[in-house]
């Protein structure tokens, strides 16, 4: 399931990397399904639940002790090779288990085994890291004896579809569970239906809900379960076409009665110390995971507790804590932007009260500057009749000038028939032709002026109007603008 089309080139890499010998599980199966059969026909139990997956067998030694009487008292497949690959070697080689579990290590501990488990994850990341193609390594094969259609037992009802050889309608008293959304709340409710008679004879159950072929030791956990099965149906098919069911009988019976392969199991109920929050307390952790109604509780199963409340009762026993919970993790997102939105709109409103009041201020100069100006034009405009008043004097100085200058030519005439008793006068008369002159010649310079000063007054009315006009309109804009910022 993980190596595919590689797979033998994968024992091949094995081989050539010092691996002496090589077992496939598949045959311990095998033997599993033999242990389970004389179990069943000799000791005819009312209920049977299967123990290839350790984290089934943790679980009801240490929270559901009453089902250990139920448990198949047999080894597990890897336990199976291991004893029979131990009675073939006869000098104690250490041992590796190339597995898809992480609890395998576990069941090893528990049954006293010294062997490594090294998952097949780990050795993909392995061949990765070290830039290893398996494609440049010859195929080969297991050692020992290969299995039949054994080689299923790693996929949902893989053991029912092998005892099926020998037990043809098994399946009818059987039942195929798996996945910890399911696996486990039908363990709860097991013993009851085994004391009502209701339960079936065979439980075929696996922690994993794609088998082991997706177990937590793979890479496979996100792979398509089509995928991973079609590989494994091939390797049947591969293997049907070698091994006859009748082969494959005699060799699992000469093997299996050669062996002690039973297994027994310990209560650790001891271990489950776990207390259960009252409701006060138990609605307290909710809210520390964002949960404040009933709606809240999801029970999605991201937390990896199958529910809410488990997922409270570990928090309340420091097993977890509560930003482990997805709904959490959402709910502080969501409040954070909540949070954002808040600031943003607080800020929004600051900075709308200071554009108010900046605006309000700057209106209010406005205002004020376009009254003085107003004021100004009002003023220029009552002063503009100063240059008209102006041009009055100098129209009046010109005719003084001009009436004075022909005053002094008439006296100038009348000295010169008096003769020499006028030289005196005739003089005065010459002066007061100058002074006309002279006068005449000072209001020909400020004549210009009195026109440019009228012009001035003129542009300066002119433009102060248009001044006052604009700002008009401006505060009229800028105040509509305030306004509708505000709203």
């Amino acid at each position: 399931a993980v190596f595919d089309k590689s797979f033998y080139n994968f024992i091949g890499w094995l081989r050539e990397s010092g691996a002496e010998y090589i077992y496939d599980v598949s045959f311990g199966a095998e033997l599993t399904i033999e242990s389970y059969l004389h179990y069943i026909k000799t000791a005819k139990p009312q209920t049977v639940i299967s123990q290839p997956c350790p984290a089934i067998v943790n679980y009801i030694e240490i929270y559901k002790p009453e089902l250990l009487e139920n448990l198949a008292p047999a080894d597990s497949p890897m336990l199976h090779s291991i004893k029979y690959a131990k009675a073939i070697d006869k000098r104690n080689l250490p041992m590796v288990m190339i597995s898809p579990c992480l609890a395998k290590a576990r069941e090893f501990e528990a049954t006293g085994f010294d062997i490594v488990n090294v998952t097949l994850e780990n050795i993909e990341n392995y061949l990765d890291d070290t830039k290893i193609n398996l494609g440049n390594y010859s195929e080969s094969d297991f050692d020992g004896h290969g299995a039949e259609r054994a080689v299923l037992f790693s996929t949902p009802g893989g053991l029912l579809r092998t005892a099926q050889r020998e037990v043809k309608d098994i399946d009818l008293s059987s039942r195929k569970i798996e996945g910890v959304n399911h696996i486990y709340h039908y363990l709860d409710g097991l013993k009851d239906v085994i004391t009502t008679g209701e339960a079936p004879l065979l439980v075929d159950c696996l922690n994993c809900d794609k088998g082991c072929n997706g177990g937590t030791g793979t890479s496979n956990r996100s792979v398509n379960m089509d995928r991973l099965e079609s590989r494994v149906e091939r390797r049947k098919a591969e293997r049907m076409g070698k091994v006859s069911p009748r082969k494959i009988k005699k060799m699992v019976k000469s093997t299996w009665k050669n062996h002690d392969f039973s297994r027994h199991y310990v209560n650790r109920s001891n271990l489950y110390t776990i207390e259960e929050p009252d409701k006060n307390r138990l609605w307290d952790i909710y809210h520390s995971m964002g949960k404040f109604e009933n709606k809240d509780l999801y029970n999605c199963s991201s937390c990896g507790y199958g529910g809410c409340h488990q997922m409270a009762v570990a928090i309340n026993n420091n097993l977890n804590k509560a930003d482990n919970c997805h709904h959490y993790k959402e709910f502080q997102i969501t409040t954070m932007q909540k949070e954002e939105a808040e600031k943003e709109k607080e800020l929004m409103r600051s900075s709308t009260e200071k554009i108010s009041t900046v605006g309000h201020d700057l209106l209010d100069v406005i205002s004020r500057f376009s009254s003085d100006l107003s004021l100004l034009r009002e003023t220029i405009e009552e002063s503009q009749n100063i240059p008209s008043i102006f041009n009055e004097t100098l129209t009046t100085l010109e005719e003084i000038s001009r009436q004075t200058n022909l005053l002094g030519l008439n006296a100038s005439i009348e000295a010169k028939h008096v003769g020499a008793s006028g030289a005196g006068f005739g003089i005065v008369a010459s002066e007061i032709r100058k002074l006309a002159t002279k006068t005449e010649d000072e209001v020909l310079k400020i004549a210009p002026l009195s026109h440019k000063i009228d012009t001035l007054f003129s542009n300066m009315i002119s433009r102060s109007k248009e001044i006052s006009e604009h700002l008009s309109r401006e505060q009229e804009t800028a105040s509509g603008k305030l306004l509708d910022y505000m709203n």
